[in-house]
């Protein structure tokens, strides 16, 4: 993208026209296409998330309920545990995945604002050990 840019900037490059006939639209996404397979690895999961927010936004389901992650990063430690599975939840939401850990840093419960993964904690008691599905 770099190069492609600096070409334009400095007027050296040669516009080509798309190939409609190989072009292919992308397909719809429904909303079982947006939970989070915890099983994935870290970036995976992490990549996830951020391609579907901020909409139709990836989901995970906890209890009766469904949590919309809006932001995440990769965890630096933490993957040691079954996928899903909290490893922290204190000023930060750690859940492990099938290979490391993500952090979400941006949540949504049903019927309520998105906020930041230390709101969200102060106001929801989350036990580390606890399983998302």
């Amino acid at each position: 993208v770099l190069e492609t840019v600096m070409a334009i900037a400095a007027k050296r490059a040669e516009p080509r026209n798309q190939d409609d006939v190989a072009a292919t639209p992308a397909p719809k996404i429904f909303r079982k296409d947006c939970r989070i397979d915890w099983n994935a690895g870290a970036e995976p999961v992490h990549n996830f998330i951020r391609g579907l927010s901020p909409k139709p936004g990836a989901f995970f389901g906890r209890g009766g309920s469904i949590l919309k992650v809006y932001r995440s990063k990769v965890a630096p430690t933490g993957g040691t545990r079954p996928a899903g599975t909290v490893v922290e939840a204190g000023d930060r939401l750690v859940v492990s995945c099938g290979d490391g850990a993500v952090m979400l840093t941006e949540l949504q419960q049903e019927g309520k604002n998105i906020m930041n993964a230390g709101d969200f904690l102060r106001g929801t008691s989350i036990p580390i050990g606890e399983r998302f599905n």
